[in-house]
């Protein structure tokens, strides 16, 4: 038991040491401060700040996808991560590869059709077109 221990902590070590995953995590954060400096700043623009949170959400779900991946991964194949040749290469791959599949299944996604109160549908029995403002909506005759 006691080997075992002291095999994963190499492979963690091995692992959170090496360039590779430093440089996926560096690229993270940089970029999750990034997107929040943008949101900060543009406070008149709420098309832009939803975008900029639906980024900030998909990038933190990479984010501790990638952490969590890598922890299982180091812990599950330690000698491989600790001993092998390429084993920190392959278990970042893995852990990006999880990271990418997670991600994409928990972001939400926009059905490519207009939304029921878009300026371009109709509505209240009226077949002209519409026209909105920030405020209220008129149809025009």
């Amino acid at each position: 038991m006691a080997d075992l221990l002291h095999v994963i902590g190499e492979a963690l070590s091995a692992y959170w040491l090496s360039p590779l995953p430093l440089t996926v995590l560096a690229v993270c954060i940089a970029s999750i401060g990034t997107l929040l400096y943008v949101f900060v700043t543009n406070a008149r623009n709420p098309k832009l700040r939803v975008s900029l949170l639906t980024g900030l959400y998909a990038l933190s779900i990479f984010f501790w996808a990638f952490v969590a991946t890598s922890l299982v991964l180091c812990a599950s194949q330690a000698r491989m991560v600790a001993y092998a040749r390429n084993g920190v290469s392959l278990a970042v791959f893995g852990a990006v590869f999880a990271g990418l599949a997670t991600t994409s299944m928990g972001t939400p996604r926009s059905s490519g059709s207009s939304p029921p109160d878009s300026p371009d549908r109709t509505s209240h029995g009226c077949s002209h077109t519409w026209t909105s403002s920030e405020s209220s909506r008129v149809c025009l005759e």
